[in-house]
């Protein structure tokens, strides 16, 4: 049986509910064999994600596919807390276990980050980077611009900021088109292309 986690399901697989960061999904195994996989993530914030299995009548061998993207770096697999052997193979790590009913896997995985071209070099002044947390496009509020450090290193500062190391720069997210306080009339101004110094 093969499961791929994170993209379409084929029809072995339907999704029942979406709620915050779980997600319930029922795997068809055979007509008289399925079980209930619970998803629970706090991803982009935390960097894992944790299936567990429900009801399960019999134990059954799966192969699970999680996609592996190219933020994604020092991935590690785990069942019932103990690590897992995985396979890498066309842009999915694929785990194979025997799961029964209570089994818990975790995908694990830490974002890369730092300094990325600019799309559109010709529109912009020479020299301007971006910053990226994993696929989080940063930016920092306020005035004046800012610059960072060749150097830099990106580490997480709370729940839902970032801090440059040796700096008090802070960073946010960049997924604000829904905030009320993003409007032309308030003054809203998020910095989101960086200069790069020597110090």
């Amino acid at each position: 049986m093969n499961l791929k986690i994170f993209s379409k399901m084929e029809n072995n697989g339907r999704v029942l509910w979406r709620k915050k960061n779980h997600l319930g999904f029922i795997l068809v195994i055979s007509a008289w064999l399925f079980t209930l996989i619970s998803c629970v993530s706090n991803y982009p914030w935390a960097n894992s994600v944790l299936l567990k299995v429900g009801r399960l009548n019999k134990p059954i061998q799966i192969n699970l596919k999680f996609f592996v993207p190219s933020w994604v770096q020092d991935l590690a697999f785990s069942k019932n807390h103990k690590p897992a052997d995985f396979k890498l193979k066309s842009g999915f790590a694929e785990v194979s276990s025997l799961i029964t009913e209570g089994d818990t896997i975790e995908y694990s995985f830490s974002m890369k980050s730092g300094f990325a071209s600019v799309l559109n070099p010709s529109r912009n002044r020479s020299g301007n980077y971006r910053l990226f947390y994993g696929p989080l496009l940063l930016g920092h509020e306020g005035i004046p611009d800012v610059d960072i450090p060749r150097n830099a290193e990106i580490a997480k500062a709370d729940q839902c900021g970032f801090k440059i190391n040796v700096t008090d720069i802070l960073l946010s997210t960049v997924y604000h088109l829904m905030d009320p306080r993003v409007s032309q009339s308030s003054g809203y101004r998020k910095q989101i292309l960086f200069r790069q110094t020597t110090n």
